[in-house]
C-alpha cells in the first residue's frame, strides 16, 4: 500500500514523503493514528501540480529579478538626503528606502530581506549593494546625493 506521510515517522520518512508499507500497518498504524493518508492517484496528481506550480513561480520570480537588474544597471537608484555641516546625512538610508527608491525607478517589488546593505550608508556618494534571489545574488549601484 502507498500513503504519503503528513508527519515525520522514525525509520520511515519525513513528512510529505510517498512510501510503500504493508496494508495491516498502514491501515492500522499509519493512517488510524493521522500520520499518513491513502496515496490516490487523485491525490498523487494534485500533488504534482502544487510542485509544478512551486516551480513556475520561482521561475517566474527569477525572471522579474533579472529584468529589475538590468533596468538598475542600466538607470542606478538615486535617492536624496539632506546632510550636516559635517557631511554625514540626517538620517541612515536604510533597506527600506532602497525597496521604495527600487519600486519608483522600476516599477517592480522586492522585499527588505533581499536587499543586503554592506556598511551602513550615512553620506553621499556611491554604494554597492547586493540584491538576492533565491540563491542568486547581484550587486546594484545606489547613488546617495542631496
Amino acid at each position: 500500500m502507498k500513503v504519503i506521510l503528513l508527519k515525520d515517522v522514525a525509520r520511515l520518512g519525513m513528512k510529505g514523503s510517498i512510501i510503500e508499507v504493508a496494508n495491516g500497518y498502514g491501515t492500522n498504524v499509519l493512517i488510524a493514528k493521522g500520520l499518513a493518508i491513502l496515496a490516490t492517484n487523485t491525490i498523487l496528481n494534485e500533488i504534482k501540480q502544487k510542485e509544478a506550480s512551486k516551480l513556475h513561480k520561482k521561475e517566474l520570480a527569477k525572471s522579474l529579478f533579472l529584468q529589475m537588474i538590468e533596468k538598475l544597471r542600466s538607470d542606478p537608484i538615486k535617492i536624496g538626503g539632506h546632510r550636516h555641516a559635517n557631511g554625514s546625512l540626517f538620517a541612515t538610508i536604510t533597506a527600506t528606502e532602497i525597496v521604495k527608491a527600487i519600486h519608483l525607478s522600476t516599477g517592480l517589488s522586492i522585499n527588505e530581506k533581499q536587499v543586503h546593505v554592506k556598511d551602513a550608508i550615512k553620506h553621499h556618494g556611491t554604494y554597492e549593494i547586493a540584491l538576492q534571489e533565491g540563491d542568486k545574488e547581484e550587486k546594484i549601484q545606489v547613488i546617495v546625493k542631496e
